[in-house]
């Protein structure tokens, strides 16, 4: 799979990394971002606490004995650049799609994204079922994984110079 991965990610992300999924720590304590609501998607998405629980996901991820990690690197004007910030998570948010397209019906395989589902752009938490069940993306810290420490374990870049906003995604497989 990541040969697979290698070949469908050529010229669209700035590094990658294959590590063993044992390597990845869940840091319950992460949640608490989650519950001060710092992006404003606490209680609003069916990929985001409550109504997903750390716990349930991280067993469901647990089955994966590998973790292909890229990276997406946007540049933006200044710090308080939002308009940049949410093109550079658009752009991540294409590339799973298209890995989506390519993969889905062919491997068994699970994806984490950079922030929050934004698959429809309206997420019908609480009061619908999810809209694409099999297509709707967790973010990296719905898991409680802590990207600083991620980007450490995978010998990736976290920061990459001024005005630049470094997105993280995870593909985890089985070898």
């Amino acid at each position: 799979m990541n040969d697979i991965l290698v070949s469908l990610l050529k010229n669209k992300v700035d590094e990658y990394k294959e590590i063993d999924a044992s390597m990845i720590i869940y840091q319950a304590e992460l949640l608490n971002n989650c519950k001060m609501n710092y992006c404003g998607k606490y209680n609003s998405n069916w990929m985001c606490p409550p109504a997903v629980s750390q716990n349930e996901l991280v067993q469901d991820y647990l089955k994966y004995q590998k973790v292909f990690v890229f990276t997406k690197i946007t540049h933006i004007e200044d710090a308080f650049d939002i308009d940049g910030m949410n093109e550079g998570r658009k752009k991540v948010e294409k590339i799973i799609s298209f890995l989506q397209r390519k993969l889905l019906y062919k491997y068994d395989y699970k994806i984490l994204g950079a922030g929050t589902c934004s698959r429809c752009s309206k997420c019908t938490y609480p009061y619908a079922p999810c809209r694409y069940p099999n297509l709707a993306i967790p973010g990296l810290e719905a898991l409680g994984i802590n990207v600083v420490e991620l980007a450490k374990t995978c010998k990736i870049k976290y920061y990459n110079g001024l005005n630049t906003v470094t997105y993280f995604a995870a593909i985890y497989y089985n070898g």
